[in-house]
C-alpha cells in the first residue's frame, strides 16, 4: 500500500516498474486506508504475496498498526516480519528516520524465524493482541540489526543477539547537519 500523497506516487512509480501493484490509501479519516486495505486483502487472497510498512504513513515510528493483523486474519497469511539496517547511511529528518544507504555501505537484513499466523477474528480485542505481537518481535529484530555491526563477530546470525527484556524502543535521532557557513 502507498498513501496518496507526492511520496506515495513516487513510491507506487517505482513498485509498477519492477512489476508491483499497490494500492493507494492511507491512514486517517478520508484518506482512502480502509478501501485500500481492503484491495490489498482480495490481491492477497487471489493468492499474491502482499507488503506492508507496519507503522502507517504518519506514526508513530516503530509502533505497528492494526492493518496488518487484520490483513492476515481476513486472508490467513503469515505475516513474515523482516528489518535492514545499513552501516554507513543518511538518517532523513522525518517522522519516522527513514535511512538511506550511501553508497557501497554494508547491509544487514534479518527475516524473522517464525510466522506470524493471526487467526480469523475481526474484533478490536484480538487484532490488538496480535498488533502487540508483530510490534514486540518488530522491536526485537530492530534491536538486533541496530547491534549486529558492533556484535558481528561473536553473532554471525544477528538473530541470535541477545535481546533485553522488555524490548527496548529504538532511538534513531536524526543526522547532525554540518555548519556549511
Amino acid at each position: 500500500m502507498a498513501s496518496r500523497s507526492s511520496d506515495g506516487e513516487l513510491i507506487t512509480a517505482v513498485l509498477r516498474f519492477f512489476g508491483y501493484f499497490a494500492p493507494r490509501g492511507s491512514s486517517g479519516i478520508g484518506k482512502g486506508g480502509q478501501e485500500a486495505l481492503e484491495v490489498f486483502i482480495e490481491h492477497v487472497k487471489k493468492g499474491n504475496v502482499g507488503g506492508l510498512a507496519i507503522d502507517g504513513p504518519k506514526g508513530p515510528p516503530y509502533v505497528s498498526k492494526h492493518g496488518i493483523a487484520k490483513a492476515a486474519a481476513r486472508t490467513g497469511a503469515p505475516i513474515l516480519l523482516h528489518i535492514w539496517y545499513a552501516k554507513s547511511n543518511i538518517r532523513v529528518n522525518s517522522w519516522d528516520r527513514t535511512i538511506i544507504p550511501k553508497p557501497f555501505s554494508e547491509l544487514v537484513m534479518i527475516i524473522d524465524r517464525k510466522p506470524i499466523y493471526v487467526p480469523a477474528n475481526d474484533s478490536k480485542e484480538h487484532l490488538e493482541q496480535y498488533r502487540k505481537i508483530i510490534n514486540t518481535r518488530l522491536l526485537h529484530l530492530t534491536y538486533q540489526a541496530d547491534q549486529w555491526f558492533k556484535l558481528r563477530d561473536q553473532y554471525p546470525d544477528p538473530r541470535n543477539i541477545p535481546v533485553p527484556q522488555p524490548v527496548p524502543a529504538p532511538y534513531h535521532p536524526p543526522n547532525k547537519r554540518k555548519n556549511r557557513g
